[in-house]
């Protein structure tokens, strides 16, 4: 427990994230079941990960609000802008308890804090991206290769900042952008699904274009087609070969081990995905260019 914490937040926050972690299992427990038993476990294999657990149960909240896998009462974009503002203002509020998770990681993030790091920032931009995928939805919006991609590293890197600041690593995401794309695009075809059905493209424009399909498309059109495969295929497996090298590079830096354990956790899931949807034939390379 951080000394500057009463203990009443201290049981409530711990609290939440257990039955957080139940709803989590009770919900899809192939999915998360394995996720959730490493966060609670990763504190005990690497200094500084309570902090990535308190974190990540904290935006899984953000996320699953806005995805509709949470319901409450208000309206979801006002309760995530609310719990925005508050962060930005540094105003913990009793009426979102899920606050008390992102304050706690802030304050024990701004002791550790190296220079030009921006804790606040950090957390503030992961609520953004979170925010930014629920507009789409909202419009069904259809983004270019590049796009998408940039997409996927600006929503995954505030995440990484916040456990490398954590572990006290050197690293940051700007350092780091091919993994922030393997776990996007590796994420986005597990849920492909039941992102496409609720409206979240995951698909490039160029891609569709080739395949001839649209947002109004059926969720089976979009799976059974052959160039859809075909680029998921591509992408996992020139992904997967990023990903080997990512590793790589990181476990040869000496003064990083913390990080290079916390990534091959972070990895384990990302390569069995991964690994699950390469094609080791000869396939399309689709062009990023449009």
């Amino acid at each position: 427990m951080n000394k500057l914490e009463k203990l009443s937040d201290y049981c409530e926050t711990r609290k939440f994230m257990i039955e957080e972690s139940i709803r989590l299992i009770d919900v899809d427990s192939q999915k998360h079941a394995g996720k959730v038993v490493g966060l609670w476990l990763m504190p005990l294999l690497i200094r500084g990960t309570g902090v990535v657990k308190d974190a990540y149960f904290f935006m899984r909240y953000i996320d699953d609000v806005l995805d509709g896998d949470l319901i409450i009462k208000e309206n979801p974009l006002t309760s995530v802008e609310n719990i925005r503002g508050d962060v930005l203002n540094e105003n913990e509020s009793e009426e979102y308890p899920v606050e008390k998770l992102a304050f706690r990681s802030l304050r024990i993030l701004n002791q550790k804090r190296k220079e030009n790091d921006d804790p606040k920032k950090e957390f503030l931009d992961g609520i953004d991206g979170m925010m930014r995928d629920y507009k789409r939805v909202e419009k069904k919006e259809v983004l270019t290769t590049n796009e998408l991609r940039e997409n996927y590293v600006k929503s995954f890197g505030p995440h990484h900042n916040i456990s490398l600041m954590a572990i006290g690593s050197n690293l940051r995401s700007a350092g780091i952008e091919s993994f922030s794309y393997c776990q996007g695009f590796s994420y986005g075809i597990q849920d492909l699904s039941t992102d496409w059905q609720r409206g979240l493209i995951n698909i490039p424009r160029d891609v569709l274009t080739q395949s001839n399909l649209w947002v109004d498309s059926s969720v089976s059109e979009v799976k059974s087609s052959r160039i859809v495969k075909e680029w998921i295929g591509d992408e996992s497996s020139k992904s997967r070969v990023d990903l080997n090298l990512f590793l790589k590079n990181i476990s040869s830096l000496e003064s990083e081990k913390s990080a290079n354990l916390l990534f091959k956790m972070l990895s384990k899931r990302v390569e069995k995905i991964l690994e699950s949807n390469m094609q080791t034939k000869k396939i399309i390379s689709v062009s990023g260019n449009n």
